[in-house]
């Protein structure tokens, strides 16, 4: 969900600052499917775990690995405007470095428990409830997220994410169209 207000905000602000929704569908801005597919898998994982009949832990940390890795191959594809590519990066490497040395889990505040909207970390595909064995918290979901129908917790890999997805968005449609595309849309405006 924080990706998908990461978009919505970086087209807002590009749009604002006159830029066109149509450079997204430039050919220099690649792989798209990407990070919709690391979405897709990560919405999934719950239902797949109701229907796989192997233990989850045999195959959740290909889960984690695939959608992780397709968010790094799209940052790196990608690398205009740098800021945002550099940001999603380190949002990837934050979130999956903690979730690796958890035993591919999400740590998440103690405090959490006292949010009556959040479903339990136990119970939770991928979560638990961070205690005195948890390595690397800081980068957890530790923060506070107080947005109504978001809710929880967030980690700084996740706002690190969320800058980077809007600064991407917002800085692709403020860019130049690549050359043969703009020969296109030159020659298409002539021709009319």
């Amino acid at each position: 969900m924080i990706l998908l207000l990461g978009v919505l905000l970086g087209w807002a602000v590009g749009r604002a600052l006159g830029g066109s929704t149509m450079r997204l569908a430039d050919p220099g801005f690649r792989w798209l499917w990407l990070p919709i597919l690391s979405a897709i898998f990560q919405m999934c994982t719950t239902p797949l775990s109701q229907v796989i009949p192997l233990p989850v832990e045999s195959w959740y940390s290909l889960i984690v690995v695939l959608t992780y890795g397709a968010n790094v191959i799209f940052a790196l594809a990608n690398l205009r405007p740098l800021a945002g590519s550099l940001l999603i990066l380190l949002g990837t490497v934050g979130n999956f470095a903690v979730i690796a040395v958890n035993g591919w889990r999400m740590p998440v505040s103690p405090s959490a428990l006292h949010l009556p909207q959040l479903v339990a970390p136990a119970e939770r595909l991928g979560y638990y409830m961070a205690d005195s064995s948890t390595r690397l918290l800081w980068l957890g979901d530790i923060l506070p997220l107080p947005l109504p129908l978001v809710g929880g917790y967030m980690s700084l890999g996740d706002i690190f994410l969320f800058l980077g997805v809007a600064v991407l968005i917002a800085g692709r449609m403020l860019m130049p169209l690549s050359p043969g595309r703009h020969q296109r849309a030159t020659s298409s405006s002539h021709s009319l």
